[in-house]
């Protein structure tokens, strides 16, 4: 696997995402609906390519020669985590969310329920409105399932270099 490109392609969807977040006020009705569409199909294939990294991580820590890979791997699945958390957050931007009674409009407030609801922490300052509940349901859902994968992977590989370090 081209860790280079991978990174490469996680870097311009987070310049993407934050162009969206940060100078784009709402996105027009049919845009709108072609990005949710589109963004779907990325988190499915981030999905699918996320657990693919994972696997091929372990497989390249039992290699020999996989000690020299190991820092490209985990740099290559923390830009996966960031590229998932602003897609979720620019779809917080469009479906909406709410802080009290007044609807939140600041993209670092989007950023910051991605990230909480990702790591499941969740703590009820900001709340997702009827619309973006199952957006944040599928986020909790993917960030809960992907971490556990993470830290597993982060403690095989540090478990299996001080078995090669012995």
């Amino acid at each position: 696997m081209n860790w280079r490109r991978l990174q490469f392609l996680f870097v311009l969807c987070c310049v993407g995402d934050l162009y969206i977040l940060f100078y784009i006020e709402r996105l027009h009705q049919l845009w709108f609906f072609v990005y949710m569409v589109t963004s779907v199909l990325f988190l499915a294939v981030f999905f699918a390519l996320g657990i693919r990294m994972v696997i091929s991580s372990v497989r390249i820590a039992v290699a020999e020669d996989g000690s020299k890979n190991v820092g490209a791997v985990l740099a290559t699945l923390s830009l996966f985590i960031a590229v998932v958390i602003l897609e979720y957050a620019v779809m917080y931007k469009n479906f909406g969310l709410v802080d009290g009674a007044k609807p939140v409009s600041d993209p670092f407030d989007f950023v910051y329920f991605s990230a909480v609801t990702w790591t499941t922490l969740g703590y009820g300052d900001i709340r997702p409105n009827p619309t973006s509940r199952p957006v944040a349901a599928s986020e909790a859902l993917f960030g809960y399932l992907f971490m556990g994968l993470y830290i597993a992977t982060i403690h095989q590989l540090i478990v299996l270099q001080s078995r090669r370090s012995k």
